[in-house]
């Protein structure tokens, strides 16, 4: 698990949604998008990351690429419903869905730097 290349798939999803609200890109189900264990990152916070479960940081990486999918899948909702200029003000700068996609990243680098401060083998960090 390469969790630079996790996070920065997670920052694709901007222009993603983007992408779906003009009309250029196929727009996913919300139920999908919510979902925080079915993206890669995701799936390495509920097997391997879980040897970090004792780390303080690791809840909070856990909940901040949680409220992530919830911030992408209310976008996706907007678009469902035909608020395309809300939804793309969902995306701006100081959004919600911009401080969760930040929250992810700082959540991930605090994470390493408590799992290096420990002096533990990294798994995918």
């Amino acid at each position: 698990m390469d969790l630079t290349k996790a996070v920065a798939a997670h920052m694709r999803w901007k222009m993603r949604l983007y992408q779906c609200i003009h009309g250029q890109a196929e727009l996913p189900r919300v139920a999908e998008v919510a979902r925080d264990d079915a993206c890669e990152l995701g799936q390495w916070l509920i097997s391997k990351g879980m040897v970090y479960k004792d780390f303080e940081s690791f809840s909070g990486a856990k909940g901040a690429h949680a409220a992530f999918h919830l911030c992408a899948a209310e976008v996706v909702s907007a678009v469902e419903r035909g608020e395309k200029s809300a939804a793309e003000g969902m995306l701006q700068s100081g959004s919600a869905f911009a401080l969760a996609s930040e929250a992810v990243s700082l959540a991930l680098t605090k994470l390493r730097a408590e799992v290096a401060r420990a002096g533990k083998r990294s798994v995918g960090l």
